[in-house]
């Protein structure tokens, strides 16, 4: 038997958030204001949803006090999105990077984005 799982996240900025995901699962369906599917029908709204695009499993994301909450059923979503930590940590990652690039090209920042050997990410900011 499977069940959801909310785990609390540091991630704040929406525009960042949807950013984070269009990069990451660039074939699956993003949705606001949606139903999350789970184990044996079950369903939820979300804010935002990562649809999973065998069509049984999703991942919804709301806003809770300025900070976003992960649901799931990680039991099928596993499948299609990876293990949790692995998802949390690639989220994580792409979040900060769209973050802080949004930042540096509002303030007037060119960017060029570079991965590393190991796969580090810099960002190289030139202002003209």
């Amino acid at each position: 038997m499977s069940h959801w799982s909310t785990v609390k996240t540091a991630i704040k900025n929406k525009t960042g958030l949807l950013a984070a995901l269009k990069e990451l699962f660039p074939e699956n369906q993003i949705s606001e204001n949606e139903i999350v599917r789970g184990y044996s029908g079950n369903r939820l709204r979300a804010e935002i949803v990562l649809k999973g695009k065998t069509g049984s499993y999703d991942i919804g994301f709301n806003n809770e006090n300025g900070t976003y909450a992960m649901t799931t059923d990680w039991w099928g979503a596993k499948r299609e999105f990876g293990n949790e930590t692995d998802f949390t940590n690639g989220l994580n990652r792409c979040y900060a990077k769209s973050v802080a690039k949004a930042k540096a090209k509002k303030l007037g920042y060119m960017v060029k984005e570079t991965e590393n050997e190991n796969g580090d990410i810099q960002l190289v900011l030139t202002k003209y």
